[in-house]
C-alpha cells in the first residue's frame, strides 16, 4: 500500500459557488442597528428564542506547536435553559462550511431555526447566517421591517463564555497536556505524512468522545427551582429546560420544513465540509484498527493505539 497523506482541505474555487453569496434578505439585514456589539435582552421567551454559536481553538496548530496537526471545537448553546444543542470537533473553526453543517445538522434535530442566532462577527459563520435568515424569513414570513433580525453580532459571546472556562480548565486543557507531552516519547514527526494523518485520525475520534461526555453531563444538570425569577434575568437564574413550565418558558424554535432543510445540503449552499483525513486514508485506518480487535480509542492510549497503526499502514 502506498503511504497515505493526510487530507489538506478542498481545493477552494476562486469564484464563490452558486448559493454562497448571502441572500437580499441577509443584506438588508445588515443594516440594522442591531449587530452593533450590544447587550442582549435580560429575559428570554424560552427555549429557542436565541442560540449562541461559538468556536474555540485551544486544540488547534497555534496552540499545539506540532505542525499541522490540529483540531477545533465548535458549540451551540441554548441561552435560555443552557443547553448545548451541538459540541463538535471540527478540522478547523475558521471554515464556513464545517461550521453551517453542524448548524444544519442542529437544525434537522430540532426540525426548525431559533428565533435569533448570536454569532461574532468572523466571515466563517456566513454561511450559518445564510441558512439561519434563509429559513427563519421563509417559514416566518409575518415578520416585520421592525422586527428584530434573526441574528445579533456580539463580542464576546456571553453565553458561551462560561462553557469554554469549563472546557479548558478540564477535559481541553487534559487533552491538549496529552497530544503536547506524549506527542514526542511516541515518536510522532509532524512532518512525516502517515505519522500526521494517523494522529488526525486517532485524535479527532478521542476528543469528540470527550466532548460527547461533556455535552451529555453538562445537559444532564438540573438547576434550582426559584418560581419567583423570571427567566432568564440578569441575576444568573437560568431555568431547567425540562421544567419550562415552572417559569413560564415556551418553545420558540421556528419550525421548518425538514425537506426544505436538506435541500440546502443538495442545492450547495452548504457545500463538503472539510475531512480531518481523505477517504482512502479512513478507509485503511478503519480496516487497521479492526485488525486490531478495535480497541477503544482514550485519552490514555491514544498515542499507543496511534503507533500500532502506523507500524500497518507503513
Amino acid at each position: 500500500m502506498s503511504r497515505p497523506t493526510p487530507y489538506s482541505g478542498r481545493t477552494r474555487a476562486t469564484a464563490p459557488r452558486q448559493g454562497y453569496d448571502l441572500p437580499a434578505t441577509l443584506a438588508a439585514h445588515s443594516a440594522s442597528s442591531s449587530l452593533d456589539t450590544a447587550s442582549s435582552s435580560p429575559t428570554c421567551r424560552g427555549y429557542g428564542d436565541e442560540w449562541a454559536a461559538d468556536g474555540n481553538d485551544r486544540l488547534s496548530s497555534q496552540h499545539l506547536g506540532l505542525g499541522a496537526l490540529s483540531f477545533g471545537v465548535f458549540a451551540i448553546r441554548d441561552r435560555f435553559s443552557g443547553y448545548i444543542v451541538a459540541l463538535e470537533c471540527v478540522p478547523d473553526t475558521c471554515d464556513a462550511d464545517s461550521l453551517a453543517d453542524v448548524f444544519l445538522t442542529a437544525v434537522e434535530l430540532e426540525q426548525g431555526v431559533p428565533s435569533r442566532l448570536v454569532i461574532d462577527n468572523g466571515p466563517e459563520n456566513d454561511k450559518m447566517l445564510q441558512v439561519q435568515v434563509t429559513l427563519h424569513d421563509r417559514f416566518r414570513p409575518t415578520q416585520t421591517e421592525s422586527s428584530p433580525p434573526p441574528y445579533e453580532v456580539k463580542t464576546p459571546n456571553a453565553s458561551l463564555l462560561n462553557l469554554w472556562s469549563q472546557w479548558m480548565r478540564n477535559e481541553g486543557r487534559m487533552l491538549q497536556h496529552t497530544i503536547q507531552v506524549d506527542a514526542g516519547p511516541a515518536g510522532f514527526d509532524p512532518d512525516d505524512g502517515l505519522h500526521l494523518a494517523a494522529a488526525l485520525f486517532v485524535w479527532s475520534q478521542v476528543i469528540q468522545a470527550h466532548l460527547d461526555a461533556v455535552r451529555r453531563i453538562a445537559n444532564m444538570m438540573r438547576v434550582r427551582r426559584q418560581p419567583n425569577k423570571v427567566a432568564g434575568l440578569i441575576s444568573g437564574h437560568v431555568p431547567d429546560m425540562a421544567r419550562r413550565g415552572w417559569h413560564g418558558g415556551e418553545r420558540c424554535i421556528v419550525p421548518c420544513s425538514l425537506d426544505v432543510v436538506r435541500g440546502l445540503r443538495s442545492s450547495g449552499v452548504v457545500g463538503p465540509t472539510l475531512g480531518f483525513v481523505g477517504a482512502e486514508f479512513e478507509v485503511a485506518a478503519h480496516w487497521a484498527h479492526d485488525e486490531m480487535g478495535r480497541p477503544a480509542l482514550r485519552r490514555v492510549n491514544a498515542w499507543d493505539i496511534w503507533d500500532e497503526l502506523c507500524e500497518r499502514l507503513s
